[in-house]
């Protein structure tokens, strides 16, 4: 290599080392590269997710995030940014999630009708619910059958299932049908 293209390769080099920190000066003048904060808990994305929206219809969304206490913290939908760290991540590959029921519920229907019937719920013992049975029936001579129920054999001093033949002694001859307090079995 000539000395004169030495000299002009050294003057390049020299003009480029010159304009570095330049150019460094000016990078540090702008804002420094956003650094995203890891999110406590587990994201749980790419889902079809459903859930009530609180005013008749339906929330369509494809994450959520689970906070470290088990709560929804948010939920996020189609576009919208997801954190890139969490403390765990799952893939939910395109299935669809939506809340569990959690029913408190009421069978009022079947409340309503065990007014209208024999209420066995509280008795202690067989013979005092064959009392009952026995005074419902006298004070009902119009009903072709003796309906109701609410027994609970676990309560009674007995601690046995009744029978057939003792529901009998006290029905006055009418058809009987007395389901147990959890609608779970009935006594004919």
């Amino acid at each position: 290599m000539t000395f004169a293209r030495r000299a002009v390769l050294a003057a390049m080099l020299g003009s480029a080392l010159i304009a570095a920190p330049a150019q460094a000066r000016k990078k540090s003048k702008e804002q420094p590269p956003e650094v995203e904060t890891p999110v406590p808990g587990t994201l749980i994305d790419d889902i079809a997710g459903l859930s009530p929206d609180g005013h008749g219809g339906i929330e369509r969304f494809s994450a959520f995030l689970i906070s470290r206490d088990g709560h929804i913290a948010r939920l996020y939908h189609d576009g919208e940014k997801r954190p890139k760290y969490a403390d765990y991540r799952l893939d939910g590959h395109g299935q669809v999630v939506m809340p569990g029921l959690i029913d408190a519920h009421g069978h009022v229907m079947a409340l309503g009708f065990s007014k209208l019937t024999l209420d066995l719920s509280g008795t202690r013992s067989l013979t005092e619910a064959l009392a009952r049975i026995k005074a419902w029936s006298a004070a009902h001579p119009e009903a072709p059958w003796i309906l109701g129920g609410g027994w609970n054999e676990t309560e009674w001093s007995e601690a046995r299932l009744p029978t057939a033949a003792e529901l009998d002694g006290a029905t006055g001859g009418k058809p009987a049908w007395l389901t147990r307090i959890d609608g779970h079995g009935g006594w004919a």
